[in-house]
C-alpha cells in the first residue's frame, strides 16, 4: 500500500508540472530536425487505447505495457494523461582516412543524442492529445509536437463490412510521409536515422491531418503551413542540424499504405518485428507518399529576396516482416525550383534479425545522390550493429554496439555532419565510426 501511495503522489506531481513544461517550451524552436513522426501504433490504431483492465478504478499508477507507462486519470477513465521519457547516451569514435592538415586522424567523445519527454492522453471518448518535447544533442529544448485529435471511428470492430476508422489531428505535428523518420527513435532498427532521412525528411508542420483506415489499407491527407526541407546544405548558417529551413504558403501532402501479405498492422509498429512466441505471421506492406509545397522561400540566414518557388517530393517504401525479422527498402525523389529546376534522390535498405531474444543483429545501406544539383557529391554509407533489449515489453531499454563506413567526404554531400548522426566534418576521403549506446527511460 505504501508503494502505491508513493506512485500516486509521484504521478500527481508530474501532472502538475505539465503546464510548466509547456510554458517553458512555447518560445523554443518548433522546427526540431531529425525528430520522429507519428508513432506507427497511433497510425495503425488512431483511436485512444482502451483502458487496461488493471487500470480500472485507479486514478494514478504505472502500467509497464503502455508506450508511456505513468498515468493519471479520472475514475471513469474518460480523462487520462500518460507520461514517459527516455534518453540516449552514446560514445562515438570516428577515424578519418584523410584528415585535413593539422586535424587529428581520430576523434571521440560522449554525447546525449536526445532526451525526450512525452505527454499523451484523452479527454472524453473521442478526443486525444499529445505534447512531445526534446533536449537535443546540442542542449536546445524544443517543442516537437502539440496537437489535439478527434476519432470519428476506430478499429475495435474491424471487418470487411465496417465503415473503417476516421480521425483528424490539428496542431503542430509530423506528417505521414517518409517511413524512416516516421518512428520514435526508440523504435528504429539502428541507433540513428539514416542519411536519407537527414537529407529529405519534411519535419514538423502546423497542420490539419486526416486519417482513414480499413482492413488492409490506410490513408493520410494533410494541409500544412508549407514548411519544406529540401536537401540539407552543409555549412549553411542558421541551420537546425544543417537543414536549410524553408517555408511556403501552403503544402499538400498524403500517404497511402496497403498490406500485400498479412493483415496485422501491429507488425509495423516499429522497425524490429520482435518475436512473440513464434505466433507472429509474416507480412508485406507497400507505402507511397507525396508532398507539394507552394511559395517556398529559404530562411537561411534570412528570408530569400527572390520570388517564391515550388517544391515536390515523392517517396515509396516496401516492408517485409515476421516473427523476429524485418526488412525495409525506401526510395525518395525531390524536385525544387530554385532558381532553376533541380532534382535529387535517395535510397535506403536495411534489415534486422533476432538471432535469439533479446539479441538483434542488423545492417543498413544508405545513398543520397545530388542528381542535377551542381556542386555536391554522393553520400554513400554502410552500417552494421547489434542491440540487446532486456525487456520484452518495451523497446525503450536498449544497449547497442554499432559500426559504420562512409565512402565519400560528407562535407561535399547533401547530408550535413552533426553530433547525432555520428560523422564529423571532412571534405577529403572516407571515414568510419564505432558507437556504443545505452537507451533508457520510463
Amino acid at each position: 500500500m505504501r508503494g502505491k501511495r508513493w506512485i500516486r503522489f509521484a504521478c500527481s506531481a508530474l501532472g502538475l508540472l505539465v503546464p510548466l513544461f509547456y510554458g517553458s517550451s512555447a518560445a523554443a524552436n518548433p522546427h526540431a530536425y531529425g525528430a520522429d513522426g507519428l508513432h506507427a501504433k497511433e497510425s495503425a490504431k488512431p483511436e485512444t487505447e482502451p483502458i487496461p483492465v488493471e487500470d480500472e478504478g485507479e486514478v494514478a499508477g504505472y502500467h509497464q505495457g503502455n508506450l508511456n507507462p505513468l498515468f493519471i486519470q479520472s475514475k471513469d477513465g474518460l480523462f487520462r494523461l500518460d507520461l514517459g521519457a527516455y534518453t540516449q547516451l552514446r560514445y562515438d569514435g570516428v577515424t578519418l582516412e584523410t584528415p585535413a592538415a593539422g586535424d587529428p586522424r581520430f576523434d571521440s567523445g560522449w554525447v546525449f543524442a536526445r532526451t525526450r519527454f512525452l505527454f499523451q492522453g484523452r479527454a472524453g471518448e473521442n478526443i486525444h492529445y499529445e505534447l512531445r518535447m526534446q533536449i537535443s544533442s546540442e542542449g536546445a529544448f524544443n517543442l516537437l509536437t502539440a496537437y489535439v485529435g478527434y476519432n470519428f471511428g476506430d478499429y475495435r470492430q474491424r471487418s470487411r463490412s465496417n465503415r473503417g476508422a476516421w480521425s483528424l489531428l490539428i496542431g503542430q505535428q509530423f506528417l505521414a510521409h517518409m517511413i524512416d523518420m516516421w518512428m520514435y527513435p526508440q523504435d528504429i532498427l539502428t541507433t540513428e536515422y539514416s542519411g536519407v532521412n537527414y537529407a529529405f525528411a519534411i519535419g514538423v508542420n502546423d497542420a490539419v491531418q486526416a486519417f482513414f483506415g480499413k482492413d488492409r489499407y490506410r490513408l493520410w491527407m494533410a494541409v500544412s503551413n508549407g514548411r519544406f526541407n529540401p536537401p540539407i546544405v552543409a555549412g549553411s548558417p542558421g541551420e537546425v542540424f544543417g537543414g536549410d529551413i524553408r517555408t511556403g504558403m501552403v503544402m499538400f501532402s498524403g500517404r497511402a499504405e496497403i498490406q500485400l501479405l498479412g493483415n496485422d498492422w501491429n507488425l509495423y509498429n516499429d522497425q524490429l518485428s520482435r518475436p512473440m512466441n513464434n505466433s507472429r505471421s509474416p507480412g508485406v506492406k507497400l507505402g507511397v507518399a507525396g508532398a507539394y509545397s507552394l511559395g517556398v522561400r529559404s530562411q537561411n540566414p534570412q528570408p530569400d529576396p527572390q520570388p517564391p518557388k515550388n517544391a515536390l517530393q515523392m517517396t515509396t517504401d516496401l516492408i517485409a516482416g515476421g516473427n523476429g525479422f524485418q526488412v525495409l527498402a525506401q526510395g525518395v525523389w525531390n524536385w525544387f525550383d530554385d532558381p532553376s529546376p533541380t532534382s535529387r534522390w535517395g535510397f535506403m535498405v536495411q534489415g534486422g534479425y533476432f538471432i535469439r531474444e533479446p539479441w538483434n543483429v542488423y545492417a543498413r545501406y544508405a545513398l543520397v545522390d545530388p542528381g542535377t544539383q551542381p556542386g555536391y557529391g554522393q553520400y554513400n554509407a554502410v552500417t552494421l550493429g547489434t542491440s540487446w533489449y532486456p525487456f520484452a515489453w518495451s523497446n525503450r531499454y536498449r544497449f547497442s554496439a554499432e559500426g559504420g563506413l562512409l565512402f565519400n567526404p560528407i562535407s561535399a554531400s547533401l547530408v550535413a555532419p552533426n553530433p547525432t548522426i555520428g560523422w564529423v566534418a571532412s571534405d577529403q576521403g572516407s571515414q568510419y565510426y564505432f558507437r556504443l549506446e545505452t537507451q533508457f527511460g520510463f
